[in-house]
């Protein structure tokens, strides 16, 4: 971990620590996760807390970007304030949120906000299970 705050954590007293993880940049945190990389301020990769107590990890992710945030494995955030919160997502671009599982959100504010869907384009919405939303200002619903 380098950078003013940099954090490679573990989520609980008893767990591993990351293994085979890296945190650059100020507030950096990778934080229940192996083989996972988080570059840039405020970037971040944590595992969610599941409903039966346990936590889920967010494992072989990598964000990258100043306020880039990942919650679960499998994933990939590239950007300057990207939210992708659920496993097996890539979110790219600037204002991006993928908000479910099995998802790529690319695009300035473009939103992704139930699971498998594509929205690519600036401002691009994806709001229904598995809908497309492709070019500029478009929007779909389920």
């Amino acid at each position: 971990a380098f950078g003013t705050n940099a954090k490679l954590l573990a989520s609980t007293p008893y767990a591993l620590k990351p293994d085979n993880s890296i945190a650059i940049g100020n507030n950096s945190t990778v934080n229940w996760a192996s083989n996972a990389i988080a570059l840039g301020n405020n970037a971040s990769i944590t595992g969610a807390h599941a409903v039966n107590g346990a936590w889920q990890g967010s494992d072989n992710s990598i964000a990258i970007g100043h306020e880039t945030k990942i919650g679960r494995e499998n994933t990939v955030a590239i950007g300057s304030n990207v939210n992708a919160q659920r496993e097996n997502t890539v979110a790219i671009g600037t204002n991006v949120t993928a908000k479910r599982e099995n998802s790529v959100v690319i695009g300035q504010n473009a939103k992704g906000e139930l699971e498998r869907v594509v929205a690519i384009g600036a401002y691009a919405a994806a709001n229904g299970d598995r809908t497309v939303a492709i070019f500029s200002f478009s929007s779909l619903m389920a």
